[in-house]
């Protein structure tokens, strides 16, 4: 399929006190795995610790996804969300990147919003 990555990068702007980097590294870095199913699966596989061979062919890929508090006053955006069977079962990676941002365990915990989470438990790889 032949995305057009500058139509999702002309969406995003420079502003004041804001740079859209960290949007452009999402949005060029869902495109190489949109473009690239091999190496998207090579990725998952990695990612997830599973042999490449146990990672479907069928993945989603989103960006800037919004989740929201049950009451709609707060809200978070996960940069990039990847959905896949792998290893047998329905998997879903949530992508945070960071460009001149801290990174840090507390600093999440510290930022989250009270959304619901509308995946399972799993494992956090930093």
């Amino acid at each position: 399929m032949n995305r057009n990555i500058f139509r999702s990068l002309f969406t995003y702007r420079s502003r004041e006190g804001r740079s859209p980097k960290e949007n452009y590294l999402t949005e060029a870095f869902a495109h190489a795995l949109q473009e690239s199913p091999d190496d998207c699966r090579a990725w998952l596989a990695q990612v997830l610790g599973l042999p490449v061979g146990s990672i479907g062919k069928q993945i989603h890929v989103e960006t800037q996804v919004s989740l929201a508090s049950d009451d709609g006053a707060a809200r978070a955006v996960i940069d990039m969300v990847i959905h896949a069977q792998a290893g047998g079962a329905q998997a879903t990676v949530l992508c945070e990147h960071k460009w001149d941002s801290p990174t840090s365990g507390e600093w999440y915990r510290d930022h989250q919003p009270p959304v619901r989470w509308p995946y399972r438990e799993g494992r956090t790889l930093r």
